[in-house]
């Protein structure tokens, strides 16, 4: 349900016709570096439109329209759009969500800091009721360590009777490189962050996890899926 004040919304990989798939962990950093901060402007409230799950949309009609809307100066995080459509995605801080198309033209940029103090990523993130991840600061400078869990299957009840949950951990640690950090885990070894995109194919087990922040947001992009069981992901965006 939409509260009456000013939230912020992300906009993902998306294209307007679905979910556009990514091939390898290159080109999905690409994505969170073509990531920026948008504001709804000043007018009427912006409903949410379905995109390419409907034949025909997303179009300006009542079939393609949702309940869900948006109000002017909310805060959208954006990297691209398509004709008149942005995609877009509410998270709120519980990491409760909801997705569609807004038009382009209601958005205007916000700018962001390139450089976050080390208090904008302390805390605790949520993706979902699936995916936590946790920053604090560590030895006394710059350093951040970073946990995190992240399950599949647990909303699914028949998954849950039967034990048939997979689930992921992060341990690692980091220097924020300006608003980017990550984790790199190959075996017990933890390596530098910045050693693991772009990806290299010849160390493709390896769990390997960008974050980038953008405003109250933390993007995370796994690789390939490989810090957990099967299906399991840190891959989203979280709010704290």
């Amino acid at each position: 349900m939409r509260k009456r004040n000013a939230a912020v919304l992300v906009v993902l990989v998306l294209t307007l016709m679905g979910s556009s798939t990514m091939a390898g962990a290159a080109s999905r950093a690409g994505g969170l570096a073509n990531a920026h901060l948008a504001r709804v402007k000043p007018g009427t409230k912006r409903f949410f439109y379905r995109m390419g799950e409907t034949a025909g949309c997303p179009a300006l009609t009542d079939r393609c329209r949702r309940k869900g809307y948006v109000l002017p100066g909310d805060v959208l995080l954006a990297w691209g759009s398509s004709g008149a459509f942005t995609s877009v995605e509410f998270v709120t801080p519980n990491g409760q969500h909801s997705a569609g198309a807004i038009e382009t033209a209601s958005l205007e940029p916000v700018s962001a800091e390139a450089a976050p103090p080390l208090s904008a990523w302390i805390g605790e993130w949520t993706r979902d009721s699936e995916a936590h991840i946790g920053i604090k600061a560590i030895g006394g400078g710059n350093r951040l360590a970073v946990t995190g869990n992240a399950l599949w299957g647990s909303k699914d009840p028949v998954r849950v009777r039967n034990g048939g949950i997979n689930d992921g951990e992060l341990d690692g640690a980091f220097v924020p490189s300006g608003a980017w950090g990550g984790v790199l885990e190959s075996g017990a070894e933890r390596v530098d962050w910045q050693r693991a995109f772009p990806f290299n194919s010849e160390d493709s087990y390896d769990c390997r996890v960008q974050l980038r922040l953008v405003g109250p947001y933390l993007l995370v992009n796994d690789d390939e899926n490989h810090c957990g069981g099967v299906n399991v992901t840190f891959s989203g965006v979280y709010r704290k």
